[in-house]
């Protein structure tokens, strides 16, 4: 024989794993949720406590109508028909609200839809989360004492989530299996329970402005995505004596497996501060927003067409000091953009793949532009340079997570230039830790001019310079220089790459290559021979960087008149190509626009 003691335990977990609301056990069904707060305490019943199961008393079609029901005990009954709807009232005694927490169990392959509302008739809440045979459940229905009811009926006009035949481009695809066709009748049972509701817990309902949950700064909420499309609303008031004037505040959401969210920022005139999508578990972060007028903000939490009714979301919002310059949220566009100025670093935060932070550079006189970012260890930082429509002219992403990242040689005029930072791959992301932006703007000399990876972009080389500095940055990064008009005969052109990077040095004539040599790690020279058909022809030197990058340390290419030409293969690694007549040696299309750079 089981003792007592054994067989209560045993009765316990199985009234849990089958999702009994009204087990106390297991404080209403509430899901675990994804925070530091504890789970609410286990309570052991004993089975002679459970009552008995009762029968449905039609007719219950209508409020007037309405069948009582009991807390924590099971009904049985039937939907009789398409149009058969089932209406039952439960009273909610005391002084202090409750959280309601219910679920339909079906048979079969009927599909129904579960909803609540308050005595006066006003709509609560609906769910039809699940498809023929999966029942329903609502987890937390917050409801003040008093009468409340509960409305079962059939599900009708839910659109199949099967897809026709098709046809896509000249490929046939074919319709998945069909989905389980839902009857017009046939048994559930119903059972619902109450529960003392938690400190922060959400109010349910809360799905607009004047039904918001509130939400204390510091203080961190839980809740539920508890159907498809559920939007929990919070109120959080900030007063003076817990927010500094120089405060930023922070909005963090921890989601939940499985469940698509959106985490979105109001001002007390419902103006959008910020909103940010995650992932499935991810936890999405709005960092650094700057105070709105007003005396209180709105955080909304949504999810999409996913739900979760066993692991709860959580939901903080507080205030933290600016350390030194630091970016001011939302900065995500031009319009926006945090200001920068040259030689003073600026820190922010890469929350997740889909943050944007621009910042818009004073610039005071034309020059070179050198920007580096450097990341916390476990960010992969992007950085881009953007026109005032927020196009992108050249993204650099090169290094990896941790390591910094630079734009460097890129020619900026007055009155500014617009730098955009971002992370692209969603697991080297860090919603903690700051990154440190710096940018330089040098007198523009002798010089690469960034962009310069097309024979349309390339940098005038001045009659009077003999040498031109540049770096091969990113991988695969091309620079190219257009030489004078008149150049003298037997011009010899020098190039000294920097370290690790394997480089190619090419001439073109109109566009096409005249001669070309390979040089890694060492010296590698090129002779132009300049004839009188090659007169008011234009005349391109191009680099290419074929594999390894440096940002650090400058190539060098000069280029003298009238010296004697060096041996075929002399000072290069590979062998160079002889100097050719007119006709080119083998015709090669220009670069496309934006060889040099990663896409974003």
């Amino acid at each position: 024989m089981i003792p007592r003691s054994t067989t209560t335990l045993l009765v316990c977990a199985a009234l849990t794993l089958g999702g009994v609301a009204g087990c106390r056990c297991a404080s209403g069904g509430a899901g675990q949720a994804k925070s530091k707060r504890k789970n609410p305490a286990v309570v052991v019943v004993d089975p002679s406590e459970q009552a008995a199961p009762v029968a449905e008393r039609e007719p219950n079609d209508d409020r007037a109508g309405a069948m009582p029901l009991e807390a924590e005990t099971t009904l049985r009954a039937r939907i009789a028909s398409g149009k058969d709807v089932d209406w039952y009232k439960v009273e909610l005694k005391g002084d202090k609200p409750q959280v309601l927490s219910a679920k339909v169990s079906v048979e079969g392959k009927l599909d129904v839809v579960l909803s609540a509302s308050d005595a006066s008739g006003r709509f609560l809440v609906k769910v039809n989360n699940s498809g023929p045979g999966e029942g329903e459940r609502l987890v937390n229905l917050m409801a003040s004492p008093g009468t409340l009811y509960l409305r079962v009926a059939r599900a009708i006009g839910a659109k199949s989530r099967t897809r026709k035949r098709r046809r896509k481009g000249r490929k046939l695809v074919k319709a998945p299996a069909e989905a389980p066709k839902p009857v017009e009748q046939g048994d559930y049972a119903l059972r619902f329970g109450w529960r003392t509701p938690e400190a922060g817990e959400e109010r349910e309902p809360n799905w607009k402005r004047s039904l918001a949950s509130e939400l204390a700064l510091g203080e961190e909420a839980v809740g539920y995505f508890g159907w498809r499309t559920d939007t929990d609303w919070y109120r959080v008031t900030l007063s003076r004596t817990d927010i500094a004037p120089t405060d930023r505040l922070r909005v963090e959401l921890d989601g939940v497996d499985g469940v698509w969210s959106s985490l979105s920022v109001y001002d007390s005139r419902l103006k959008l501060i910020q909103r940010r999508r995650g992932r499935p578990g991810e936890v999405i972060v709005l960092p650094h927003l700057l105070r709105p007028a007003g005396d209180q903000i709105f955080a909304v939490v949504r999810c999409g067409r996913t739900f979760n009714t066993e692991a709860r979301y959580s939901l903080r919002v507080s205030a933290e000091p600016a350390a030194g310059a630091t970016e001011i949220e939302p900065n995500d566009r031009i319009t926006r953009a945090t200001a920068l100025e040259v030689g003073q670093p600026q820190k922010g935060v890469l929350a997740d793949t889909y943050d944007r932070d621009v910042f818009a550079l004073k610039i005071a006189q034309p020059g070179l532009l050198r920007a580096t970012v450097t990341p916390p260890l476990a960010l992969d930082v992007a950085i881009a340079i953007i026109d005032g429509m927020g196009k992108v002219v050249k993204e650099v992403d090169d290094a990896g997570p941790g390591k910094p990242e630079v734009l460097t040689s890129y020619l900026v005029r007055p009155p500014v230039a617009y730098l955009r930072l971002r992370a692209r791959k969603p697991r080297d992301v860090d919603p903690v830790g700051s990154y440190r932006l710096f940018a330089q703007v040098t007198a523009p000399g002798a010089s690469e001019r960034e962009p310069n990876s097309t024979l349309a972009q390339a940098t005038p080389w001045i009659a009077g310079w003999a040498e031109v500095t540049g770096h091969l940055y990113p991988r695969n990064d091309v620079d190219t220089f257009v030489l004078p008009a008149e150049i003298p005969p037997n011009t010899t052109l020098a190039l000294s790459p920097p370290d690790e990077v394997k480089t190619k040095l090419e001439v073109l004539v109109d566009g096409k290559v005249r001669s070309q040599t390979t040089a890694v790690d060492q010296r590698g020279q090129l002779t132009l021979q300049v004839d009188e058909a090659d007169v008011n022809k234009r005349i391109v030197v191009r680099i290419t960087a074929i594999s390894g990058s440096n940002a650090a340390k400058p190539y060098r290419l000069s280029r003298q008149s009238g010296a004697a030409s060096p041996a075929p293969g002399s000072g290069t690694s590979g062998s160079a190509t002889p100097v050719a007549p007119i006709a080119p040696i083998a015709p090669v299309a220009p670069s496309p626009a934006g060889a040099s750079r990663k896409e974003g």
